[in-house]
């Protein structure tokens, strides 16, 4: 379920991941569960993002591996799940933000589901 604390915590982590995370060659995909955290994780998100960008530093982005990967990170009561890819090579310019999805993922689907 879409709460309003999972689209808050999205919020905060993809503004401190835009902040601290200026890294051209790539693209994020963020998916935070925020759990029963508190509103006061900004010293947590700045080691979060130095995170990030250590674990960028570790690939290529003309020998990237496939599947792409994925990390999580548990910052006190919040789960922060990042995928990353590769940008194609024209691509590779710095545009202010590198997480890709701006909002949480969420789907909807219309009807019942079912084999029938």
């Amino acid at each position: 379920m879409l709460s309003p604390e999972k689209v808050e915590w999205h919020e905060k982590v993809r503004n401190a991941l835009n902040a601290e995370v200026r890294n051209p060659d790539f693209i994020l995909h963020i998916d935070v569960e925020p759990g029963a955290a508190d509103d006061e994780l900004h010293v947590e998100l700045e080691e979060l993002a130095g995170e990030v960008n250590r674990w960028l530093a570790d690939f290529d982005p003309d020998d990237f591996p496939d599947p792409a990967p994925e990390r999580a990170w548990r910052h006190d009561d919040v789960l922060i799940e990042v995928g990353v890819g590769a940008k194609l090579e024209g691509a590779r310019v710095w545009r202010g933000e590198i997480v890709l999805n701006p909002f949480p993922a969420f789907a909807y689907f219309p009807g019942e589901l079912g084999a029938g």
